[in-house]
């Protein structure tokens, strides 16, 4: 006996499509990064975005982001201006060696610039590599530029060579 489901087909995609979103729980760390900037906020979008950062005048680094808002929020009265840069749809950063060649670099899904403080907030699916084949793998990461370290206290897995280590609490 052959059973034929073709004319059941449309129903059979719909359950599937049903009992698929049905499993999908609300998280609020997977929820978005970009989060618009109150009306009152001075902004500006931009799609496609490479920012260069130069240090003794030479760049040092190399950051791109599919999708960019730069705001600056606060006012005078009620506390310090900040800078902010929001980086979303895929980001990409490059530390370049002193002939400008790429010798480490981060890619994830998007972070927040705040340039006041120097503070770089990385998020989902952040990935870093070197040139000695080492890798590291988390879900966020800071990487404080003021005093040039980076740390998180979410769950990471590294990878070099001959090893493989995971921290359960960050670094």
């Amino acid at each position: 006996m052959i059973v034929y489901f073709w004319p059941m087909r449309p129903i059979l995609l719909a359950l599937m499509v049903c009992g698929l979103t049905a499993c999908i729980e609300d998280d609020p760390t997977a929820q978005r990064l970009m989060q618009p900037p109150e009306e009152d906020v001075q902004a500006v979008e931009s799609f496609g975005v490479t920012y260069l950062i130069s240090d003794s005048a030479r760049v040092s680094v190399k950051v791109k982001a599919g999708h960019v808002i730069e705001a600056v929020e606060g006012d005078e009265e009620n506390g310090p201006i900040e800078e902010i840069q929001y980086l979303d749809e895929g980001v990409e950063v490059y530390f370049l060696d002193s002939y400008g060649r790429p010798n480490s670099t981060i890619l994830c899904d998007s972070g927040i610039f705040r340039r006041n403080s120097g503070l770089i907030r990385l998020v989902g699916n952040v990935k870093l590599s070197n040139s000695r084949n080492e890798r590291m793998e988390t879900e966020e990461l800071f990487w404080n530029r003021t005093t040039d370290s980076m740390y998180t206290d979410k769950r990471v897995r590294i990878q070099t060579p001959d090893k493989v280590i995971i921290g359960r609490e960050g670094l």
